[in-house]
């Protein structure tokens, strides 16, 4: 009997294992065709302006910005809005923000504007349904007064009249509360030019 006891258990304990093991699998394909991702954005920077990463002392050229890891995937912010910035208090430029953020410096001798450029949403969704989505993707630069824009329009004057010497600015990235299951499993890329 108690022999019997043992062998149950273990074929209890292995079952459970299984399926644990093939529940976990399966969550985790279901999740990533569900999560949205945003690539790193291309950096075009007109002659005369330099943008590069805070701690590159040579100031090479980038090409891309990096945004900070979101394994997870993207999802609707839940903080207030600022009254000024009209960024979320929950969108951050450290760890455990509920938006993705970059930092970069830039050097330019003259007043320069960042526009927002061939924003792409990739998805399953029918276009019509993306198109109103659009309102509800937000990008910034930290601390600049209004400084939230979504992504209504195919072209997005980030910031304007800006002038650098190696000042260092954080581009925000984030959904609004009210992005709605149209954006599940999309993927969003656009390139930010530096123009004079």
């Amino acid at each position: 009997m108690n022999k019997q006891n043992i062998a149950t258990t273990i074929v209890l304990l292995l079952c459970a294992l299984t399926f644990s093991i093939v529940g976990t699998s399966f969550m985790t394909y279901k999740y990533n065709s569900s999560k949205i991702v945003v690539e790193d954005p291309k950096v075009i920077a007109s002659e005369g302006i330099v943008v590069y990463k805070k701690d590159d002392d040579q100031k090479n050229q980038l090409t891309k910005l990096e945004f900070s890891d979101m394994q997870l995937g993207l999802k609707p912010v839940t903080g207030e809005q600022d009254a000024d910035t009209k960024i979320p208090s929950t969108v951050t430029n450290k760890n455990g923000s509920e938006g993705l953020y970059a930092t970069f410096v830039v050097d330019s001798a003259v007043a320069f504007q960042i526009v927002v450029k061939n924003i792409k949403i990739e998805s399953k969704m029918e276009e019509q349904k993306i198109d109103k989505e659009r309102e509800n993707i937000f990008i910034a630069i930290m601390d600049k007064e209004d400084g939230a824009k979504s992504f209504d329009g195919n072209e997005v004057v980030l910031a304007d009249e800006l002038s650098a010497d190696g000042t260092e600015y954080v581009l925000l990235f984030w959904l609004d509360a009210k992005a709605g299951e149209d954006l599940k499993g999309a993927k969003i890329s656009f390139e930010l030019h530096f123009v004079q």
